[in-house]
């Protein structure tokens, strides 16, 4: 294991760093779906045509997806806690910017920020569950992940819609900042800090620019690899593709942004 990887914590605090890097991984799934409700008003309030306000979702997957293929190796360089830091701090910024957006122009650039940051909890949080457990324990703890990452999507739908009804559409935005810095502080204070900076030079040259693509290379010369991604890959776009117009379908339909979460 690279010497950059998160140490193992005793065993009775590992399934409380667990359940943190867990939240972090849950936090960008809950950032890219608590707004869509609001979707449906935001032409009206910015006087947008809908094709444009759809940018605030796909410019946020964009990066959110992107970004994960850097954050994992830097993360084996510098540390799973740093950049889980660094992400969590983008995206506190990124959504204040977003609840204070005075144009949409500003909001689509915010979330295309927010995705920047959310990515990093997510393939961070999953490596350093690998750094954390082994064997069986693993695999229960990646089952917890899958039931986490499926419950955050409708759940954030029903939450984002009742704050954008009572509070307004904005006051999304100012819930994920302050997630976002909750999240950070616990990092900070709980998350076990790496055990020294990565000497080796193979370990060091995966992070440069020529060694990503060698090592992206290769993968994608591995049939099996490629033929798990595509299966992957076109499933969650379906999901994505669902989450991004499926509020402007049913708005069609005269539902609004308090219970598009129920349906």
């Amino acid at each position: 294991d690279a010497e950059n990887a998160m140490p193992a914590p005793p065993a009775a605090s590992r399934r409380g760093t667990a359940a943190l890097l867990i939240a972090n991984m849950a936090f960008g799934l809950l950032a890219m779906t608590i707004c869509l409700p609001s979707m449906q008003e935001w032409g009206a309030i910015f006087g947008a045509p809908q094709s444009q306000v759809q940018l605030t979702f796909s410019g946020y997957v964009l990066t959110y997806g992107a970004l994960q293929l850097l954050y994992g190796p830097l993360s084996d360089r510098h540390g799973r806690r740093r950049l889980i830091l660094l992400g969590l701090g983008l995206a506190a910024l990124a959504s204040l910017a977003a609840a204070f957006a005075p144009t949409l122009e500003w909001l689509i650039a915010a979330r295309v920020l927010q995705g920047t940051g959310c990515a990093a909890c997510m393939v961070v949080g999953r490596a350093a569950l690998q750094d954390l457990f082994v064997g069986p324990e693993r695999t229960r703890m990646m089952a917890y992940v899958g039931m986490a990452m499926g419950l955050c999507p409708p759940l954030a739908t029903v939450i984002g819609g009742q704050l954008h009804v009572h509070f307004g559409w904005a006051s999304n935005f100012v819930l994920l900042a302050v997630l976002a810095v909750l999240l950070a502080l616990a990092v900070a204070r709980w998350l076990p800090a790496p055990a020294g900076r990565v000497s080796t030079a193979r370990t060091a040259g995966d992070a440069s620019a020529p060694g990503l693509l060698a090592s992206y290379g290769q993968l994608a010369h591995e049939p099996g690899f490629v033929r798990h991604v595509l299966v992957l890959g076109m499933t969650s776009a379906a999901f994505y593709s669902f989450l991004g117009g499926a509020p402007m379908v049913l708005g069609s339909y005269g539902i609004g942004p308090g219970t598009v979460g129920l349906y």
